[in-house]
């Protein structure tokens, strides 16, 4: 089958778009030399769908809520979110709040670790929702535990909505986070450092307002239009080179 499928490939000459640098590499990781032509075309979302969502957060004061998108899936990693509630409860003795989005196989198995802890009174699972702008206005950092992510298109959805990004390194991602700019990312599934940093940013109104703003400048250069104007500039240059 997959002989077939690069013979096909080869046929037409294709050039593979990659959403990510680092799908990139793989690309050419695993393709033959011959069919190795290859481009990054970032993915990209609606910001303005998710800007409208935003709401001054720098003066929060009562719960800290948290807020996660994914299908509960093993690389989507949500059974370390619950390692990190446990951490801010019970050894931070801070109000938290997460909210879990999607749904997935391993659901029931997350849920049956928040029960264990007794922490279901500060992790909701609200299952999938066409509504995610209105979770990510009532939020107040996004928090991501994926350790497999092309790229992460949640993460810009967020930023758009002035949400700084704490995270596992993915792979992908990488290219998103900009280091005490616009979120945290780790290389190592380290609960209590994670839960630290979440904690240190809430209690920093003053770091958390800057990053809040340029979150949101930031994931405006991955709005759709920006990607198809790209989009079409590819296209032209590969039509070029063929006529």
């Amino acid at each position: 089958e997959r002989h077939w499928i690069l013979k096909k490939y080869k046929a037409v000459d294709n050039t593979f778009l990659a959403i990510s640098e680092d799908l990139e590499k793989y690309y050419l990781r695993v393709l033959p030399p011959k069919l190795r032509k290859t481009k990054v075309l970032h993915n990209a979302v609606n910001t303005n769908q998710f800007a409208s969502a935003y709401r001054d957060r720098s003066h929060d004061k009562d719960i800290l809520k948290l807020v996660n998108v994914g299908s509960f899936s093993h690389k989507k990693n949500q059974q370390f979110l619950v390692d990190v509630v446990n951490i801010l409860v019970n050894q931070m003795n801070i109000s938290v709040s997460l909210k879990l989005l999607g749904d997935g196989e391993l659901k029931e198995s997350v849920y049956a670790k928040a029960r264990k802890y007794n922490l279901l009174s500060y992790i909701s699972f609200e299952g999938k929702v066409n509504n995610v702008e209105e979770y990510l206005r009532n939020s107040y950092l996004y928090v991501h535990s994926a350790y497999i992510e092309d790229f992460g298109l949640v993460l810009l959805e967020a930023m758009s909505a002035s949400l700084p990004v704490i995270c596992l390194d993915g792979g992908g991602n990488r290219e998103l986070i900009q280091e005490e700019k616009n979120g945290y990312i780790f290389e190592e599934q380290n609960a209590e450092a994670f839960a630290e940093r979440i904690a240190s940013l809430w209690l920093n109104k003053q770091l958390y307002k800057k990053m809040s703003d340029f979150a949101q400048k930031f994931a405006k250069q991955y709005d759709i239009k920006e990607y198809v104007d790209k989009l079409i500039d590819i296209y032209k240059e590969i039509i070029e080179k063929k006529e």
